[in-house]
């Protein structure tokens, strides 16, 4: 329990892993560890309950449910981008990862349905502009069959 506490906080806060450390009383390279093992059983977990809807019933479903809330007709969800933090790959392609405001990361990409539930993730791409990640995403290529 202790370790995915220490994970989300670092999720959520962005705090560094020194200071998890000296607030959990644990030195800074178990903080590292408990961090990379956590997130890779959750990473795992990920194909369980992140889909996105494969049918025509669950897309029209999800269309209909954000028709209610705001409004919206024909959304099948929500797409944001967001910038990670990451350390530098080095090589000759670590450029490709610093984005606009300097610092290196990589561009991650969400797909929500209307209750806020991930539907699909993209994390596997240097930073690239949003139309770039979609672009090059399955789902699009699953919605244009």
């Amino acid at each position: 329990m202790n370790q995915l506490l220490i994970t989300l906080q670092f999720y959520a806060t962005a705090t560094f892993q020194v200071i998890l450390g000296d607030l959990c009383h644990i030195h800074t390279s178990t903080v590292c560890r408990i961090i990379h093992k956590v997130t890779a059983a959750i990473a795992k977990l990920s194909t369980k309950y992140v889909k996105f809807p494969a049918t025509a019933d669950e897309r029209r479903k999800n269309t209909n449910e954000f028709y209610q809330m705001p409004g919206l007709p024909g959304v099948i969800g929500a797409v944001d981008c967001t910038h990670v933090p990451t350390q530098s790959p080095g090589g000759v392609d670590a450029e490709i990862h610093r984005n606009r405001k300097g610092y290196f990361s990589i561009n991650v990409q969400l797909i929500s349905d209307s209750r806020g539930l991930i539907t699909d993730v993209v994390a596997r791409w240097p930073v690239l502009c949003t139309t770039a990640l979609f672009d090059n995403s399955r789902i699009r290529a699953m919605l244009a069959t």
